[in-house]
């Protein structure tokens, strides 16, 4: 993590703002946390965890950044980071910006696969950067992201007990296919801020659903997920993305095995399921952009 970066952070235990001191962030309040040597910090506390927490497995990182490696959600993320882009430059944020500018926060980042592709897009527009940040409930997916990503700081911490960072300190918020928490969200987000919600459209996956079974899209999704930030947010944008992807296989058990139904495949739809030699699959993605009041 940039030391610079730094300055967003704060303790969980007492708020007080984090500063770098040796191979830690301490507080002035006594509180100190070590940096791994990945370069992430695990700012979640042991009290707040919650006793179904259960974040991405090892296996189902590696499945996840096998599958995202092969360029198959690069559609996706060139649009969140387009997206993203603009608004930097509209807000004074992006490059170029002052050194008082406020960062750019992804939640449930997973491997760090957005605020990777985001950054790109940035440098390609001509740096400097805002401070990237990305933050998951899995230990094993920000220790990968983490080591594919040292310029972006990573934590393990909970959107629903709380983000570790500054009231106000996010230009950017990115929600994809993750754990909303619009209190929390908006306590996070400085005025005219962006907040990027990416969610399932209707006909996500729905051959591979069909073939290995997944666990179901919810009805309405994306009315759900406007009415549930509507005391926040007001949304100012939505876009659709679909297409359709080509796998082989492997690829196919890989992104069956990288989401929220790997708890409950059987193993002998993976196998099957890793037999075939072509399956085409929907990807259905809904992009909702949204600010404060």
């Amino acid at each position: 993590m940039q030391a610079a970066c730094a300055r967003f952070l704060v303790c969980p235990v007492c708020r007080r703002p984090l500063r770098p001191a040796g191979a830690a962030l301490r507080c002035a309040g006594g509180h100190g946390f070590d940096v791994a040597g990945e370069g992430y910090v695990n700012l979640l506390l042991t009290r707040h965890r919650r006793a179904r927490m259960v974040g991405d497995t090892q296996a189902m990182v590696a499945a996840r950044a096998g599958f995202l490696a092969r360029g198959h959600y690069a559609p996706l993320a060139d649009a969140v980071a387009e997206l993203v882009a603009g608004h930097l430059r509209e807000q004074g944020a992006g490059p170029g910006a002052r050194a008082d500018a406020g960062c750019v926060l992804d939640v449930g980042c997973g491997t760090g696969y957005q605020l990777g592709r985001l950054r790109e897009r940035l440098l390609a527009d001509g740096g400097p950067l805002p401070c990237l940040f990305g933050t998951d409930v899995s230990k094993h997916a920000v220790r990968r992201a983490a080591r594919d990503h040292p310029q972006v700081g990573f934590l393990v911490a909970d959107t629903r007990t709380g983000i570790p960072l500054a009231d106000h300190s996010a230009v950017a918020l990115l929600d994809v296919f993750a754990p909303r928490d619009g209190a929390e969200f908006a306590r996070l987000l400085a005025p005219g801020g962006l907040l990027l919600v990416v969610t399932p459209g209707p006909a996500h996956l729905a051959e591979l659903a069909a073939t290995v079974g997944l666990v179901g899209i919810q009805p309405e999704k994306q009315r759900a997920v406007a009415d549930g930030l509507a005391p926040w947010f007001r949304q100012t944008a939505v876009r659709r993305l679909r297409s359709t992807m080509e796998l082989n296989g492997t690829e196919a058990a890989e992104l069956a095995r990288m989401g929220p139904s790997a708890w409950h495949l059987a193993p002998a739809a993976l196998a099957a399921v890793e037999r075939l030699d072509r399956l085409a699959v929907t990807a259905d993605f809904h992009l909702g952009a949204y600010t404060t009041g």
